[in-house]
C-alpha cells in the first residue's frame, strides 16, 4: 500500500488497511513482507501484525525482509 506524499498525515492509511481487513474477515490470516526499517511495520503492529519471519536476502537483491502475519480469528 503507497499513499501520495500530497495525502499522507490524514488518516488515509489507517482507513485503507481497516477497510481491507474487513474486507477479507472471511480469511484466517493476512501476510505481508516489508523491509524491517520500513516506517510502517510500526503502522501494521498497530493492527495486530507481528514479524514471524526475517530473511536476509528475499528478493535475491541482498536486502533484509521481514514477513508479518495478522491472524483474523484471534482479532475477530
Amino acid at each position: 500500500m503507497a499513499v501520495n506524499p500530497d495525502f499522507q498525515g490524514k488518516g488515509l492509511s489507517r482507513e485503507i488497511m481497516k477497510q481491507f481487513i474487513a474486507k477479507v474477515s472471511g480469511a484466517s490470516k493476512i501476510w505481508l513482507v516489508t523491509h524491517p526499517e520500513n516506517k510502517a511495520v510500526k503502522f501494521y503492529e498497530s493492527f495486530g501484525f507481528k514479524i514471524t519471519e526475517r530473511k536476509e536476502n528475499y528478493f535475491g537483491d541482498g536486502t533484509p525482509r521481514v514477513k508479518m502475519v495478522l491472524n483474523i480469528t484471534q482479532n475477530a
